[in-house]
C-alpha cells in the first residue's frame, strides 16, 4: 500500500513549510487540500505559495478550477486521487482544519470526508 503523509493544523502555523521540508527529506510531492488554493487567480489572501516559496517541490491541486466554476468535493477527490496515483515518491497531503471558507468543525468534517474518500479509493485500487 502506498504510504502518504497528512499534515494538518490551523491557518498560519507552518503546514506548507513543514510539507516542503518533509518532501525534500523523503523525495515527496505535495497534494494541496486547501479549499481556496484550488482556484486560479485567487493568490492574494489564500496563502498560495509562489514558485520560489515552493523551493522546487512539486505541488498538485493548486489552480485547478476557475472561481466561477462549480467545483465539488467529489471532483477534488477524483483529481487528487489521480495526482496521488501518479506520484512515484511519497505524497504529502496538506490542509487546514480551520479554513477560511468553512469554519471550525465543518472544515474538519469536510477534510476528514476527503481523506476517507481518498483512502477508500486507494484501498479499492490496491486490492
Amino acid at each position: 500500500m502506498k504510504k502518504l503523509f497528512v499534515i494538518t493544523g490551523p491557518t498560519a502555523v507552518g503546514k506548507s513549510e513543514t510539507g516542503i521540508r518533509l518532501a525534500k527529506m523523503f523525495g515527496g510531492e505535495i497534494v494541496s487540500a486547501d479549499s481556496m488554493q484550488i482556484y486560479k487567480g485567487l493568490d492574494i489572501g489564500t496563502g498560495k505559495l509562489t514558485p520560489e516559496e515552493m523551493c522546487g517541490v512539486t505541488h498538485h491541486m493548486i489552480d485547478v478550477a476557475m472561481p466561477d466554476e462549480n467545483y465539488s468535493v467529489g471532483q477534488y477527490v477524483r483529481q487528487a486521487r489521480d495526482c496521488i496515483d501518479g506520484i512515484n515518491s511519497i505524497p504529502l497531503i496538506v490542509f487546514a482544519i480551520n479554513g477560511k471558507k468553512l469554519p471550525g468543525k465543518k472544515a474538519m468534517s469536510s477534510c476528514m470526508t476527503i481523506l476517507r474518500k481518498l483512502t477508500l479509493l486507494l484501498r479499492i485500487k490496491l486490492t
